[in-house]
């Protein structure tokens, strides 16, 4: 499989929104479970609607660079990076893969541009952070 990656354009957002979502959901249906379902829909109503959002907002922001992955003319991927000159840091600050190409080498790809990106801009630090919860134990294994 061949991975391609490119500058996101806003001609990708809504597919980048929609995998995105797919990719998340497993945390948030087992967000419930870990927290209780009261809590969980205190802190998160509608899971959709306002990680659509946040994904809408990081695409768009200025200063952010996001990047996408391609796959057969179809976007599979996408990570934001946030450059904060004054800390000499560079945040993941999101990456998503679509659940149908998991696995396959999509956010390893993502991961190698975020960094390069970081140290191209002169980052002495970098930084990204996963949760606890078992959906998100695919990014917590070791290189």
């Amino acid at each position: 499989m061949e991975i391609e990656l490119r500058a996101f354009s806003p001609d990708d957002l809504d597919a980048v929104v929609d995998l995105s979502l797919r990719a998340w959901e497993p945390l948030f249906t087992s967000f419930p479970g870990l927290v209780g379902a009261e809590l969980a829909v205190t802190l998160h109503p509608d899971w959709r609607a306002e990680q659509a959002q946040v994904v809408r907002d990081c695409c768009s922001a200025s200063g952010h660079r996001v990047e996408v992955a391609v796959v057969q003319d179809q976007v599979v991927g996408f990570a934001v990076v946030i450059l904060d000159a004054e800390t000499s840091t560079g945040e993941l600050h999101l990456i998503a893969v679509d659940p149908a190409h998991q696995g396959n080498g999509v956010a390893g790809s993502l991961n190698d541009w975020a960094l390069d990106a970081m140290r191209t801009a002169g980052m002495q630090m970098a930084r990204v952070g996963t949760g606890g919860d078992v959906p998100a134990a695919p990014s917590r294994r070791p290189a």
